[in-house]
């Protein structure tokens, strides 16, 4: 599939997408441990819609997403904590990438 990029819409994701962002952490967790038991799948999607429900719009979690002709084709997430400051990091200020997805045919597209 060629991107036209001029067509790609960049947007944070909100309470309505979790649907679409559990369908993507499985489809990220199932290419990278592809023999993983799935005997938890109905629990681990009922613990991934709460975390997203207890996150999206906070500033703990944000995530963005985006979309080409109307279809989401790449999601990602950063998680944001402070810790006590250190020599090395004052602010205490971290952060996680994570949830960073891409459908296989929106790849390879710089």
């Amino acid at each position: 599939m060629i991107i036209n990029k001029d067509n790609l819409v960049f947007r944070r994701a909100t309470l309505e997408d979790i649907p679409e962002l559990v369908k993507f952490k499985l489809l990220l967790l199932d290419e990278l441990n592809p023999n993983e038991d799935k005997t938890k799948l109905d629990t681990l999607k009922k613990e991934l819609e709460k975390f997203f429900e207890d996150h999206i719009g906070t500033t703990e979690f944000i995530s963005w997403l985006v979309e080409y002709e109307g279809e989401i084709v790449a999601t990602s997430g950063l998680i944001l904590w402070r810790v006590p400051p250190r020599y090395d990091c004052l602010h205490g200020k971290y952060g996680y990438i994570s949830n960073m997805y891409t459908v296989p045919k929106a790849r390879r597209n710089g």
